[in-house]
C-alpha cells in the first residue's frame, strides 16, 4: 500500500545494509587475523557472500579458531542491532523501517546458519577444522576430513540448482548452482594448499 518510490527506496537501503552486512562479517575475520600476524591483502565482495583473503594459513588450531569464530560472532551482533532497529520502528509506527531491518536481521541470522555448516571453506568448517587439529595435532589431516566435507555439500547445493532449474526456478536454481561451484573449487584448493604445507 506504499508508494512505488518507497518500495524503490526500502529495497536500496536494505540491499546497501545486506552488502555492509557481508563487509563487516569478513571485516571481523580480518580484524582478528591482523591481530594474529597475518596480514589480509584483500575482501572480495560477491553477490553470493564474501571472501577474506589472508596471506597465508595459520600456523596453529587457537589461531585458526580465533579468525573462524570471529565472522559470524560479528553477524549474530547484527542480528540483534537489526532486531532492535526494526522493534524501535515498530514502536514508532514505521512499517517501512521495520520491514527493513528485521528482513536484515533474518538474512544475517540465516546467513550464521548457513555458514556453520562443518565443511571447509564455510567458517564452520574451518572452526571444525581447528577443533580436528587440537585434537590430533594433524593439519593435512583435518583440513583433508573438513574439505570432504565441504566437497560434499557443494555437489547437494548444484544437485539443488541443477533441480530448481529444470523445474522451472531458474533465479534461485542459477544462484545454488554458482554457490555450489564456488565452495566445491575452494574446498578442493584448501585441501590443495594444505598438502604443501609443512605441519606434522
Amino acid at each position: 500500500g506504499l508508494d512505488p518510490a518507497a518500495y524503490i527506496a526500502m529495497g536500496t537501503v536494505a540491499t546497501l545494509l545486506f552488502f555492509l552486512s557481508i563487509l563487516l562479517h569478513e571485516l571481523g575475520h580480518s580484524v582478528v587475523s591482523q591481530r594474529c600476524g597475518i596480514p589480509v591483502p584483500r575482501i572480495t565482495l560477491l553477490f553470493i557472500g564474501g571472501v577474506a583473503e589472508i596471506s597465508r594459513e595459520p600456523e596453529d588450531p587457537k589461531t585458526e579458531l580465533k579468525i573462524a569464530v570471529a565472522g559470524p560472532a560479528v553477524s549474530l551482533a547484527l542480528v540483534g542491532v537489526y532486531y532492535l532497529l526494526g522493534l524501535g520502528c515498530s514502536l514508532a509506527a514505521f512499517p517501512a523501517g521495520w520491514a527493513v531491518f528485521n528482513w536484515l536481521a533474518q538474512v544475517n541470522l540465516l546467513l550464521v546458519i548457513f555458514n556453520a555448516i562443518p565443511g571447509y571453506p564455510l567458517d564452520g568448517g574451518r572452526i571444525l577444522r581447528a577443533l580436528l587439529w587440537m585434537r590430533n595435532g594433524k593439519f593435512r589431516r583435518a583440513t583433508f576430513v573438513t574439505s570432504r566435507i565441504g566437497v560434499f555439500f557443494s555437489w547437494l547445493l548444484i544437485g539443488l540448482g541443477i533441480m530448481l532449474i529444470l523445474g522451472g526456478g531458474w533465479g534461485q536454481g542459477l544462484i545454488f548452482l554458482i554457490i555450489g561451484i564456488f565452495l566445491k573449487s575452494a574446498a578442493e584448493n584448501g585441501y590443495a594448499q594444505a598438502l604443501s604445507k609443512e605441519i606434522p
